[in-house]
């Protein structure tokens, strides 16, 4: 009876063992290569490269690899027909936790009677976006070597991809015989396929225009939030806080004040880049603003005016993804504040953001 719980209790150890090992170790995904040489001679490739592969990583590395139905049906949620480039592979990974996405095409050469298979392996970005050399093969009988040249290719790529990984542990070793390498999970950070984003900010904003000579700079407080529509093309939503003062003059009897609240919807481009770490957005809005007019004599006010107006709104910012769902940035946002059909001033704003992506 106590051999039985002991053997229980070691399956039970050796069970969870395993699964920590899962958590650690890479997802890969491996599509069907996409058949584009426009004639049905060769509908056994797809599914012969796609064997030749995993065989062939299962013999030399540790991995998990994504279930190959649910690959394809993914697949075909990021792009129906066509090889991905390199944004669409990003979101693949990111939208289903895959850390290497193999994936390729192979033409016709109908001139020269070559088939040509290309294979790009994706580790999540844009920028780790790796096109291997092209296999070319004469359609005779050697072809059915072509799918292991493709397999030995990719397990090159694969092995170069483990030790870079163990250089970055710092676990850097020699590879015994029959040990096989382990493929990391790492988490790669980037924008895609992340639609939405809450931006917190502040800053100063400096007066222009009509208001120039009468008012200092103030520090003022936004907020918005965007998302994106198509490719970089971008929709949102903009709201600031400030309050300009009267400049200060030891002879002054009277001071003003113009407290502003703009709200604009907006629309908007961004470009990323850098490891699809950075993204540079330029966007233009237009809404209205509601303000408060003031005037005091000493401490008392004697003069009040509340009013709402037309705005239009100019703005360019750089943000940095920091961790996978946090940013940071700096923006410039220019204001044009209309009061019938004129333009009553110019206010021009500097802040430093914190965003939430999700």
């Amino acid at each position: 009876m106590r051999s039985l719980a002991l053997t229980v209790a070691l399956l039970f150890f050796s069970a969870g063992l395993s699964a920590a090992a899962d958590k650690s170790l890479a997802k890969v995904a491996i599509l069907t290569y996409e058949d584009e040489t426009g004639t049905k001679n060769f509908g056994y490739m797809p599914n012969s490269l796609t064997e030749a592969i995993d065989k062939s990583l299962q013999k030399k590395f540790e991995y998990v690899r994504e279930d190959p139905k649910k690959s394809d049906a993914a697949r075909k949620l990021i792009k129906p027909k066509g090889a991905l480039n390199a944004a669409e592979a990003a979101a693949y990974c990111a939208k289903n936790d895959v850390q290497i996405l193999v994936f390729g095409k192979f033409t016709y050469d109908a001139i020269n009677r070559r088939i040509v298979v290309e294979t790009v392996i994706s580790l999540g970005s844009e920028e780790k976006f790796r096109k291997l050399k092209e296999r070319t093969n004469p359609t005779d009988a050697t072809i059915f070597a072509l799918a292991d040249k493709v397999a030995d290719d990719i397990v090159a790529e694969m092995t170069a991809i483990a030790k870079e990984q163990q250089q970055k542990d710092g676990k850097s070793k020699g590879q015994q015989k029959g040990e096989k390498l382990e493929l990391k999970k790492e988490t790669t950070i980037t924008w895609a396929p992340k639609k939405y984003s809450a931006n917190l900010a502040f800053g100063v904003v400096g007066p222009s225009g009509d208001l120039k000579d009468a008012y200092d700079d103030a520090g003022t407080l936004t907020l918005s939030a965007n998302r994106l529509l198509w490719r970089g093309l971008y929709a949102g939503v903009f709201t600031q806080f400030f309050k300009l003062n009267t400049k200060t003059s030891g002879s002054a009897t009277f001071s003003s004040s113009l407290s502003a609240l703009p709200l604009t919807a907006n629309l908007g481009y961004s470009l990323f880049f850098w490891s699809d770490r950075f993204r540079f957005n330029a966007e233009l809005g237009g809404g209205l603003y509601g303000a408060k007019f003031e005037v005091k004599a000493s401490d008392t006010v004697i003069y009040t005016r509340n009013f709402y107006n037309p705005t239009l709104r100019v703005a360019f910012s750089l943000h940095w993804l920091m961790f996978s769902a946090v940013s940071i940035g700096v923006e410039l946002n220019h204001l044009q504040l209309y009061d019938k059909n004129q333009t009553t001033g110019k206010v021009t704003g500097l802040v430093l953001s914190a965003g939430y992506v999700f």
